[in-house]
Parts: C-alpha cells; structure tokens; sequence
C-alpha cells in the first residue's frame, strides 16, 4: 500500500506522468481492491462456516440429551413425548 501511495505522489509531482504510468497506478489500485474483496470474502465464508459448525454442534448436543432435559430446554407443550391424555379424559366426560 505504501508503494502504491509513493507512485500516486510522484506522479502528482511529475506534471507530465504518461498515460501508460497513470494506467499503471490504476491497475495496482484496481488489483489491491480485488484483493481486498477476496479477503472479505474468505472473511466472511469463515464467519458463516463457524456458524454453521456451531448449530450444527448445538442441534447434537440437543439431540443427545434425555427426554427430562429436552422437556426443560423446549417446554412441555412442545416434548415430543409430551402427554396428550389429559386432553383425551377432558372430552370424553
């Protein structure tokens, strides 16, 4: 990044830089900003690839634990084994 800010000041100080430096200094530019992006990039893949990995974690943990402790986590109105008998007796009397 330094050589590059070094190039645009010397040719700001050379009044007549040729086009071909000027189309040199932006061509460094243009590939440090797709560097840039590409870091992002992999940044941002690593962020999501960590959080996938996490839930998937959390989902496996969640898996492994008995009925008692999915009930706690849940709720009973949504244990897989909740008891529905109680609805059952309610209408039949």
């Amino acid at each position: 990044m330094l050589r590059l800010q070094l190039n645009e000041a010397e040719l700001e100080v050379a009044e007549k830089a040729s086009y071909k430096q000027k189309l040199e200094v932006l061509q460094q530019q243009e590939e440090l900003i797709e560097d840039e992006e590409e870091q992002e990039q992999k940044e941002e893949d690593a962020r999501r690839a960590k959080k996938e990995s996490d839930e998937l974690e959390t989902r496996t943990a969640q898996a492994l634990l008995p009925d008692s402790e999915v009930v706690l986590s849940f709720g009973i109105e949504n244990a897989p084994n909740a008891d529905s008998k109680s609805s059952a007796t309610t209408r039949s009397t």
